[in-house]
């Protein structure tokens, strides 16, 4: 019959497959079965040694959402889930994206508009006109990656010919997708 693992050890065995916040790893430790006074030990090893720093995970957890195109609330919820509380993962990307470390886009607008156009540029190079339901299509998107309602709008306003929003300047587009938008533009007209 083997020994039971120590906390510690468990623990680091977890740490293994990834990052954990502070209160993952609590829980993840009280379901194996170890007492509090084991877990607290265990948690406040890895904490003074940087095994486990919730800062840390918190930019780097926004960085690879974002990477994944995630809209900010649905990061801010997720890492509540994982423990963080609203008001301190918002202070801390906040911080972060003020550094010199943070090279993303700074506004959640400009990552949902980068979703907008590659969907609009897969459009327009199958063909297809940019029409209500393309749009619908757009802000069911960018909905499920967390954006915002504002936010949406926005994209939508910025992406449709004649709307109040504008539509996007072709100087402002890619070569490639302004290139595309006016030869959509003049098969329309």
């Amino acid at each position: 019959m083997s020994e039971k693992k120590s906390a510690l050890e468990r623990a680091a065995q977890k740490l293994e497959y990834g990052m954990k916040t502070e209160k993952e790893m609590v829980r993840f430790l009280m379901g194996e079965g170890y007492t509090a006074s084991e877990v607290a030990e265990a948690v406040d090893y890895l904490k003074e040694n940087n095994y486990i720093n919730d800062e840390n995970y918190v930019r780097m957890y926004y960085m690879s959402c974002r990477n994944n195109n995630w809209g900010e609330y649905k990061i801010l919820y997720e890492l509540e889930n994982k423990g963080i509380p609203k008001s301190t993962a918002e202070i801390i990307i906040d911080d972060y994206k003020e550094s010199e470390d943070y090279d993303g886009l700074k506004d959640d607008n400009a990552y949902a508009l980068r979703v907008g156009m590659k969907m609009a540029k897969n459009q327009i190079s199958e063909g297809k006109i940019m029409d209500q339901q393309f749009f619908g299509k757009v802000g069911r998107r960018l909905t499920n990656l967390g954006y915002r309602k504002n936010t949406v709008y926005y994209v939508i306003s910025k992406l449709k010919p004649g709307s109040s929003g504008g539509g996007i300047g072709i100087e402002e587009l890619p070569k490639d997708v302004s290139e595309m938008l006016a030869k959509i533009k003049l098969a329309q007209e």
